[in-house]
């Protein structure tokens, strides 16, 4: 500090030059369309109920799935999905959908939520629904994990024609 000068805090230099600096938030136009459709048709759709965690029923590692096993579901090209997704392990367990982006659903089913999504966890004993529309034909690999650092990853696939 030089004699007859206050002394300056860190954050005078930010505070001074912040008049002329732009406006920290703009508006900005909104993001262009990423191809997703704006609403689902509920009420035509295909639904399947999986169970996470538990007994590994159908689920299997990756180093043992095959394509020979029967599809989680199967769904038409254009058709609206909605899955009930169970967690029946004792603690939380990931779920990952390849192939498609889905929206979770309002509990009270009266709508969803408004982003995108392709991973999901699940609280124990929860079931949480989602939808997507089935858009690309293929085969399709879904994942499971529980959210313990030993537990393994588990697979299925479902097909979309």
């Amino acid at each position: 500090m030089t004699a007859g000068k206050p002394a300056r805090s860190a954050n005078s230099w930010s505070r001074t030059n912040r008049r002329s600096a732009p406006p920290r938030y703009r508006l900005r136009p909104p993001l262009p369309s990423n191809g997703l459709p704006a609403q689902l048709d509920l009420k035509g759709a295909t639904r399947a109920d999986l169970t996470l965690g538990g007994p590994q029923g159908d689920w299997s590692p990756p180093a043992n799935f095959t394509v020979t096993a029967p599809p989680a579901f199967r769904a038409k090209t254009g058709r609206t999905v909605v899955l009930a997704l169970t967690n029946r392990a004792a603690i939380a367990t990931v779920f990952h959908l390849h192939g498609h982006h889905f929206r979770l659903l309002d509990r009270l089913d009266d709508g969803w939520k408004p982003f995108w999504l392709d991973t999901l966890a699940i609280e124990p004993g929860q079931t949480q629904r989602i939808a997507f529309a089935a858009e690309y034909a293929g085969r399709w690999l879904i994942e499971s994990v529980a959210t313990d650092w030993a537990a393994p990853r588990l697979v299925r696939w479902y097909s979309v024609e």
